[in-house]
């Protein structure tokens, strides 16, 4: 008897073992993992989201934060309430252009440290006006001239970091996107679409 309701005790654990097992595993963004609920990610973060808006089937979540001594917007985008994409939007302001190419190293740099060396990485130059003078540079970003990414792709996780521009408007940003659940993003744009018609 003794040894049955052992045996029972053990039973019982076993969900709860199977409901821990997730916080045992790496995060895949900040303290989150994909498929949470927004419920979810604003317990993981430890101050107010600046914008918490709901469109359709699709909600976001803002917050603010300092990554690599650079001021960000820490974005959280989810599908039917279950977390698919996240992304750094760096918000720092330079008068000197060329700043956003350092900014971008930065985060590169940090970025390879965490995930080796990536799938692809380039330097796009769209006109070579500027292509051999370094100096320039930051102007070449501003125009549009200039673009630089890289991607990652993980088991888990596709990461790409961008530097891009378009009339003077300079964005640097880190996304992250679920690959097991990048397909329901896809079927709600579908789904969007089709709703048009």
């Amino acid at each position: 008897m003794r040894l049955f309701l052992g045996f029972l005790g053990c039973i019982c654990l076993l969900p709860l073992l199977s409901f821990a097992a997730p916080n045992d595993q790496p995060t895949d963004f900040r303290a989150t993992h994909w498929g949470m609920s927004p419920d979810e990610v604003r317990a993981s973060e430890k101050s107010k989201p600046k914008s918490d808006r709901q469109e359709g089937a699709r909600s976001f979540l803002v917050y603010s934060d300092t990554v690599h001594g650079l001021a960000c917007d820490v974005a959280y985008l989810f599908v039917k309430t279950k977390l698919v994409r996240t992304k750094y939007v760096v918000t720092e302001t330079h008068t000197c252009r060329s700043d956003f190419l350092a900014d971008y190293q930065t985060l590169l740099s940090a970025l390879k440290e965490k995930y080796g060396e990536p799938k692809e990485e380039q330097t796009v130059w769209k006109n070579d006006i500027y292509r051999n003078n370094p100096s320039e540079w930051g102007m070449a970003l501003a125009v549009g001239d200039l673009q630089k990414f890289a991607r990652w792709e993980t088991e888990r996780t596709s990461v790409m970091a961008i530097v891009t521009a378009d009339n003077f408007n300079i964005t640097l940003y880190v996304e992250y996107r679920s690959v097991s659940l990048r397909t329901l993003e896809q079927e709600v744009d579908k789904e969007e679409e089709a709703g048009k018609l």
